[in-house]
């Protein structure tokens, strides 16, 4: 029989810490058959590692290559040494831009560092004292080879970006897999079973693709033919994606190429300049 386990974690990363609760039960049944209480401490460094993470070194690879401007202008001591009494201003620097050109390789090798910072000091920070209890009773009431289904729910925006599929729990269960959730969720109480299709309809978007290689995700879609119906649209105008979405229906969207995000939420995808 499947278990599900709920990691209740409520609190801050940056100042506060958790107090989290620990709830496990069949998946079938509607009680808990074992709750538990602990904490887990705050930990400012892992919060500033993953806002580094998401907000600079990730956003870092929307654009695959690009130029940045640096000013350059000669200082005020050299001014001085040219032998003129009159006060300096800002028209007597003679100022330039020079352009830096940056490369994709770089920003993902960069991305890929600190996505393994992260990892790291996630599961140092998940073997907190405080957060033994919690940590040995999982690996005591769980079976290796039983489907786990491990539900995290946190308001905490850094808890919620955390790569928790890498916890080093998930290394003894392989069956387990984690999910999201916030506190103000509410079960529905009869999930309708949809109807059985003959194929999944999947709507393959090949957006901007300089610099990087799509082929590898085309070659997947294509071996799924037998099961799917896919169909690609590559490097497509904006009406042509409105027009099949609105048009037809589909089970799954996929992207493949460049995209940007816009705060913490908004997410763009890269099309041609001429939509």
């Amino acid at each position: 029989m499947s278990k599900l386990v709920e990691l209740r974690l409520d609190g801050d990363l940056k100042i506060k810490g958790f107090r989290a609760t620990l709830a496990i039960r069949d998946e079938a049944a509607c009680i808990a058959w074992e709750e538990i209480t602990e904490s887990l401490p705050a930990n400012p460094n892992l919060a500033a590692l993953v806002e580094k993470h998401w907000r600079q070194e990730y956003r870092s690879l929307a654009i695959p290559s690009r130029h940045k401007q640096e000013i350059v202008f000669p200082s005020l001591h050299s001014f001085l040494q040219s032998g003129t009494e009159k006060p300096a201003t800002f028209s007597d620097f003679a100022w330039r831009v020079k352009l830096v050109k940056t490369d994709i390789r770089s920003s993902v090798k960069k991305c890929q560092e600190s996505a393994e910072q992260v990892t790291l000091a996630m599961n140092a920070w998940l073997k907190s004292p405080e957060f033994r209890e919690i940590d040995t009773r999982l690996r005591e009431r769980l079976n290796v080879d039983e489907d786990i289904r491990v539900l995290i729910r946190t308001e905490d925006w850094h808890l919620q970006a955390l790569p928790w599929q890498l916890w080093d729990l998930f290394k003894s269960f392989p069956q387990a897999e984690p999910s999201l959730s916030q506190f103000n969720f509410t079960r529905p109480e009869f999930l309708p079973k949809p109807a059985r299709k003959r194929q999944v309809k999947i709507l393959a978007i090949l957006g901007d693709s300089h610099g990087i290689n799509v082929a590898e995700d085309r070659k997947v879609l294509d071996n799924l033919s037998s099961t799917a119906e896919v169909t690609f649209l590559v490097e497509p105008q904006r009406q042509e994606i409105t027009d099949e979405l609105w048009e037809k229906s589909w089970d799954i969207i996929f992207f493949a190429g460049h995209g940007e995000t816009e705060g913490d939420t908004g997410k763009f995808i890269s099309i041609p300049m001429t939509v």
